[in-house]
């Protein structure tokens, strides 16, 4: 990042700033893949870091300082009429998007109160737990929030859509036929 910022003339300090760099200049999200969520008008409204190289690196997720987590995936759902896939996982959304789906990511299990309104608003939502504890509590949690929230449940060997996209070739197809026909993209 900083030999970019350098080339390009950018400034450090803003970096700094924002929270992309530490007060010595390291890299905040330094071996992470960083997703934006990006308002229609240009404006970065939140970073999520995502480690892979390192799997097991702690954190696994890191969010920028100082920017509230956004619902990922809002700006595009709100307009249009097919049904959004709420998942928990940043990867789980870039996965959607790349098959075609309208992704919505919470970036983990809690659901702020303002998303579960702005989800209240759409006229339908589906969601796809990870195939964990953890992910299954955080759908009973959703669906008490929001009662007509249709669960897409996966086979039981993959944890998650990832999980099963880089698993088998034909993923997007078999989870095509998990959808009920009306909500299909």
């Amino acid at each position: 990042l900083v030999p970019y910022l350098k080339g390009h003339k950018l400034s450090l300090r803003t970096a700094a700033d924002l929270g992309l760099l530490s007060p010595d200049g390291r890299e905040f999200f330094t071996g992470r893949l960083t997703i934006a969520e990006i308002a229609p008008g240009g404006k970065t409204l939140h970073l999520t870091g995502r480690a892979f190289v390192q799997p097991d690196r702690e954190p696994k997720y890191l969010s920028a300082p100082g920017l509230a987590k956004p619902l990922y995936g809002w700006a595009r759902a709100k307009n249009l009429s097919r049904t959004p896939i709420l998942t928990e996982s940043i990867t789980d959304f870039l996965t959607l998007s790349e098959w075609g789906y309208v992704p919505l990511c919470t970036l983990g299990t809690g659901m702020k109160e303002g998303h579960i309104e702005l989800l209240k608003t759409l006229r339908h939502v589906a969601a796809v737990p990870h195939n964990d504890e953890a992910g299954w509590e955080a759908v009973a949690r959703w669906r008490e929030a929001l009662p007509d929230l249709l669960i897409i449940p996966l086979p039981d060997c993959y944890k998650d859509i990832n999980a099963w996209a880089q698993a088998r070739h034909d993923a997007q197809p078999a989870f095509d036929k998990l959808l009920p026909r009306v909500r299909r993209r």
